[in-house]
């Protein structure tokens, strides 16, 4: 699983496309925190608050991570190369968790190079309050579990739709999807129980609640039911392609 992850990763960095979403990332982040007059601006706001990066992020996500994951395994496909990377001595699972792998760390990167903005955040608030890291680790956590499963939304879609623009279509809607219209769907029910439903299937509460440090046991459990069930659907998927 090693050797695939840095082929995947050789592949990423050997060409444009991972400095350019990297770059995509990072630059809009900047551009949205500390230059447009928007409400999240850090340095025009009356208020510093630090969720406003994890509030940009995952519409940023929704758009790097089917950029990404397009090419995941539709090259393979067209190429004729998934069954010779089946037939070597590695098992499906691992062949899928490679490409995961190798995807999320890309996504790690944009992570790790946006840690300069809470420094410069951590100099700007008064000296009798500082950032709680606490809280920041596990906003940090819950973008990972988020990029978690949208990453293995767009691999799976890989594996069905034949075109890389079908796949960066098709995991974009259902991703974003996944994350904003089931919210709005639920804000529009006035049945407190169908209410309650939709927010918890939908991932955007569960992500709110641990990006701001509240830890709860269900949101856990519900990203990790995801991301297990989107697993069987990927290994699922490779089995039928051979």
């Amino acid at each position: 699983m090693r050797t695939l992850i840095i082929k995947e990763l050789k592949n990423y960095f050997y060409s444009p496309i991972g400095y350019i979403l990297i770059s995509f990332f990072l630059l809009c982040n900047s551009l949205i925190l500390f230059f447009f007059e928007t409400n999240y601006n850090f340095i025009k706001s009356n208020f510093i608050d630090l969720n406003s990066f994890f509030e940009i992020s995952p519409w940023l996500l929704i758009i790097i991570i089917p950029s990404i994951c397009m090419r995941s395994f539709s090259e393979e496909i067209s190429k004729g190369t998934i069954e010779i990377l089946i037939t070597k001595p590695i098992s499906i699972p691992k062949i899928l968790l490679g490409k995961y792998f190798s995807v999320q760390f890309l996504i790690i990167i944009c992570f790790f190079l946006s840690i300069p903005y809470f420094f410069l955040i951590n100099n700007i608030i008064t000296s009798d309050s500082s950032i709680d890291l606490g809280v920041l680790f596990f906003s940090f956590i819950s973008l990972i579990l988020l990029s978690s499963v949208f990453i293995l939304i767009s691999i799976c879609v890989s594996l069905k739709v034949k075109t890389q623009f079908g796949i960066f279509i098709i995991s974009f809607l259902i991703c974003f999807f996944d994350y904003y219209l089931i919210n709005i769907i639920s804000e529009l029910i006035d049945n407190k129980f169908l209410y309650n439903f939709f927010n918890k299937i939908g991932i955007q509460m569960h992500y709110k609640n641990l990006s701001v440090g509240i830890i709860n046991l269900n949101d856990i459990i519900y990203f990790i039911l995801n991301i297990f069930l989107l697993i069987l659907i990927g290994i699922k998927s490779i089995k039928k392609t051979i």
